[in-house]
């Protein structure tokens, strides 16, 4: 390097150094548009299923609406007022426990005797404290 001068020197490297800048730049454009068509025709091709979802939720939005609209017209009647059950009356109080003696399970005393899952459920648990306390 003795021959050549500092500032020849100086001005090759400076020049390699934006020469290789400039080709990174283009290496990373032609990169980005390679990314840019890839995401294009991958939103070309999913483009039809979506429009395709979008009708169907379309159609089941005007179906609840006709819906709504059709129990506000006929849903404008007054509420039925609830009628408290009976308690449990005393025969069926005795067959349900006739039955769990015999080892029916609480579904199927509370589906043979129409009462709730829940009334069964207290009932063999008040016997089992009655019983426990005799």
């Amino acid at each position: 390097m003795s021959g050549l001068p500092l500032q020849v020197v100086s001005m090759a490297l400076v020049s390699g150094a934006a020469l290789s800048a400039a080709g990174l730049s283009l290496l990373t454009l032609l990169r980005a548009r390679s990314v840019l068509r890839k995401a294009e025709w991958e939103s070309a091709t999913e483009a039809p299923r979506s429009d395709a979802a979008v009708g169907v939720l379309q159609q089941k939005i005007d179906e609840l609406e006709r819906q709504v609209e059709e129990l506000r017209r006929h849903g404008s009647t007054a509420p039925v007022p609830l009628v408290p059950r009976a308690a449990l009356n005393l025969d069926k109080r005795s067959q349900a426990l006739r039955m769990h003696r015999r080892g029916e399970g609480p579904p199927e005393i509370a589906a043979a005797l129409g009462i709730p899952l829940q009334e069964v459920h207290l009932l063999l648990k008040v016997h089992r404290i009655v019983l426990s306390s005799i």
